[in-house]
């Protein structure tokens, strides 16, 4: 609640500035969690240490942070607090700022000498945090201030794959247009316009085509944006991609067609649209599996009168 002159008492009557909960988390701690900065500067005045982290290795400036209360960290900066300290999992104050959409927070954080590259141990840096939330103006700051744009998790994932995954359209367009990758694949092979038609995301999926994404490229399965569009029944996404160029009779490892995906999951309007663009009603898969024998296996045999028309 901030009371600070209750908490001045108890500081003037000898209590512990640094008395800690049993998650370690100190009086200074909890007033900068909640923005509290006459109190804050009082437990500052008195001795707290600015540094002293909970268990989980979250020091006050951390909480600041995370909650965007920018004055509050001012005053943390001010009285020696490490801007670049990291908990146990790696996240940074300005990793917890830009998660939030802490514009101005991060922007402090910058000015007093925040790494702007600095990734937890999942190698997710502050960039990667703001774009997979779809903060752009978060993302703009940071790439000002010289956030490798087409920096990479652990597993491979850019920036630009995680705005697109969630169809973050302007946080795709403010990374290509600083210079992201349009067919930057992550560990799997997996593109941005991949994950894209994953999830049917149609404008996103048209500014990466119109910024050259290639229509056609797998991951290592195989399996390329068509198939993925198709396996979910994102059907004005599979139309988009036939019109700019996708196999529609394009196979995976398995041998396994777009077709034979949206008739294993019944999905009959998208199987249509394939059909009429050509796709082959028999193609089979290496174990000589045909969409028609897929479908009624799983029980859409109702749902695909088409396939009998072809």
């Amino acid at each position: 609640m901030g009371h600070e002159s209750t908490a001045r008492l108890l500081l003037d009557n000898g209590t512990n500035v640094n008395l800690c909960t049993n998650d370690g988390s100190s009086p200074l701690w909890t007033a900068c969690f909640d923005g509290h900065d006459s109190t804050a500067q009082l437990l500052l005045n008195k001795g707290a240490d600015v540094n002293l982290c909970d268990n989980d290795g979250d020091g006050p400036l951390h909480m600041a942070c995370q909650n965007g209360h920018e004055s509050t960290a001012q005053h943390s900066l001010k009285n020696g607090a490490g801007v670049n300290s990291v908990n146990k999992d790696g996240v940074s104050p300005l990793y917890r700022a830009c998660r939030n959409g802490h514009e101005s927070t991060a922007k402090l954080l910058l000015d007093n000498g925040a790494d702007v590259n600095l990734c937890d141990d999942d190698g997710i840096s502050p960039l990667w945090t703001a774009c997979f939330n779809g903060h752009d103006s978060t993302a703009q700051l940071l790439l000002k201030n010289g956030a490798g744009v087409n920096s990479v998790n652990k597993d491979g994932v850019s920036p630009l794959y995680t705005a697109c995954r969630k169809g973050h359209e302007n946080t795709a367009k403010l990374l290509l247009d600083n210079g992201a990758d349009v067919n930057l694949c992550d560990d799997e092979g997996r593109i941005p316009l991949w994950t894209a038609c994953f999830n049917g995301h149609d404008s996103t999926s048209q500014l990466l085509l119109n910024k050259g994404a290639d229509v056609n490229l797998c991951d290592k399965d195989g399996d390329g944006p068509l198939h993925m569009a198709c396996q979910n029944g994102h059907e004005s996404t599979a139309q988009l991609l036939l019109k700019n160029g996708a196999g529609v009779n394009s196979v995976n490892k398995d041998e396994v067609s777009p077709l034979y995906r949206a008739c294993c999951n019944g999905h009959e309007n998208t199987a249509k649209i394939l059909l009429d663009n050509g796709a082959d009603v028999n193609l089979c898969t290496n174990d000589g599996i045909s969409p028609l024998w897929t479908a009624c296996f799983n029980g859409h045999e109702r749902d695909m009168p088409i396939l009998y028309r072809f």
